[in-house]
């Protein structure tokens, strides 16, 4: 796999993107830098697939003789037939750092079904969109990212939309969007139809003040006041404005969910049963052991009861499948519709199964908890591994932390691919995790991270 070149010394906040034409006045600009993203219009003429530029068409073949290793690029296809004959002509592309851009749900639906590995990009610049209604356009057209005019996303809450897995690539922007603090880690990349126009946005977009926009998870609650994954601890996250609040969730006999981390109860409580083979009844009797003796005792907690103080806060949540069961997804979103809050929520995993029948259901992003990257695994050997799963998943990445490197993140990012590591306890790490530009960082200690954040974002 070829690796796109990173913006000199990240001069840019965003990935550039040029059209396919302005690649050679690109290339004569004094700092020679290149545009990590190509953009190439695809259509028909004559029967025959070629690239449309504004003065003349090129035959499709031209597009071998483009550097893969240094440049990705972006086909921009509007018709299913095209896109039918596309896939005929496209087994030279690597496709896990290909994107297919289009404003047809059929067309992106088409790839999603035959070529699921392609980074698909939903266009809806003409789309009298909403943007309370942008996640539910990304999840109908299969997508990993939109591309918005700034218009759009002019009054988006940033911070939910990072909650709920939304990036956006935004055409024309001005300088005063590239300052604008809010849209760190939601624009990951910028389109311009003139190489003058996207020349001066990247020299003069300002650097990003470390630890903005970087996301606090607070794993479990905060299992260092109150017991994990109990509705105190919860409450507590929520209260103390954590950015997201992640928990568990197992079924139980009788098809409860049930908020518990293990599956059995021998840990967090002091009594062994396993919970698929134990009714709710039993389970939500147990005492939750707390890191604190002294405060009151707290039972096990079911699904349901995490909703309402959801509903009450600005806090969104990642809502982790532990088992294989094959009703969890249903019964998750069961619940969430007959509760009728609206929660910002995604769903994570180890387990690819429940990650495809979350996507079945069309309701929320779904982040993948695998760590498949190993210490000493080189650039193109990681990248490899963690597109081959997440693409097809639509998925953000939410590995643990010891193998990232800041280049890692940044091509997961050029990629669409939200990055959300775990479980980082100690400052010296959130720093490292901070520095590497990571979406958010889990952590036990909800606390010390947004201590820790807040004194990064200060000292810039």
């Amino acid at each position: 796999m070829g690796i796109a070149n990173s913006p000199q010394q990240f001069l840019s906040n965003f990935a550039l993107i040029a059209d396919f034409h302005e690649l050679n006045l690109f290339k004569s600009q004094e700092l020679n830098l290149l545009p990590q993203i190509v953009m190439i219009k695809v259509g028909r003429v004559n029967e025959q697939l070629v690239i449309m530029m504004p003065d003349r068409n090129l035959p499709f073949s031209i597009i071998s003789f483009i550097d893969q290793s240094k440049i990705l690029i972006a086909f921009r296809i509007e018709s299913l037939s095209d896109a039918k004959e596309f896939t005929n002509l496209f087994s030279s592309f690597e496709t896990n750092q290909t994107f297919i851009v289009s404003s047809s749900v059929d067309v992106l639906d088409y790839f999603y079904r035959v070529m699921p590995t392609l980074i698909p990009i939903f266009d809806i610049r003409t789309y009298p969109t909403h943007p309370q209604h942008m996640l539910g356009e990304l999840l109908r057209a299969k997508s990993m990212m939109l591309m918005v005019l700034p218009s759009q996303i002019a009054t988006l809450h940033c911070q939910s939309a990072r909650s709920q897995g939304l990036r956006f690539w935004v055409d024309s922007i001005t300088e005063g969007f590239l300052h604008q603090e809010k849209y760190i880690n939601v624009v990951y990349g910028v389109y311009s139809h003139s190489t003058e126009g996207l020349y001066n946005h990247t020299i003069n977009s300002a650097l990003k003040s470390e630890g903005v926009g970087v996301s606090t998870i607070a794993h479990r609650g905060i299992p260092v006041w109150s017991p994990e994954n109990s509705l105190r601890g919860i409450q507590q996250a929520i209260e103390q404005k954590a950015d997201i609040v992640e928990f568990d969730i197992h079924t139980s006999q009788d098809h409860e969910l049930i908020v518990m981390h293990d599956d059995t109860t021998f840990r967090t409580t002091g009594q062994n049963y396993v919970i698929r083979s134990t009714p709710s009844k039993t389970l939500c009797g147990l005492n939750l052991v707390s890191p604190n003796p002294t405060e009151f005792i707290e039972n096990v907690p079911q699904f349901s009861q995490t909703l309402p103080l959801l509903h009450e806060g600005s806090t969104a949540a990642f809502i982790e499948i532990k088992d294989e069961s094959p009703i969890t997804a249903s019964l998750l979103f069961e619940k969430i519709e007959k509760s009728r809050f609206q929660i910002p929520y995604q769903v994570i995993s180890f387990h690819f199964d429940q990650l495809q029948r979350v996507n079945d259901h069309q309701q929320c992003r779904v982040g993948w908890l695998n760590d498949v990257v190993k210490e000493g695994d080189s650039l193109e050997v990681a990248l490899s591994k963690i597109c081959e799963i997440v693409i097809p998943l639509r998925a953000s990445y939410n590995p643990y932390f010891g193998p990232l490197s800041q280049e890692l993140v940044y091509q997961l990012h050029l990629r669409g691919i939200a990055v959300w590591p775990w479980t980082i306890d100690n400052e010296a790490d959130m720093m490292k995790m901070i520095k590497m530009d990571v979406d958010g960082i889990t952590s036990n200690n909800l606390p010390l991270l947004q201590s820790v954040i807040s004194r990064c974002s200060y000292a810039e």
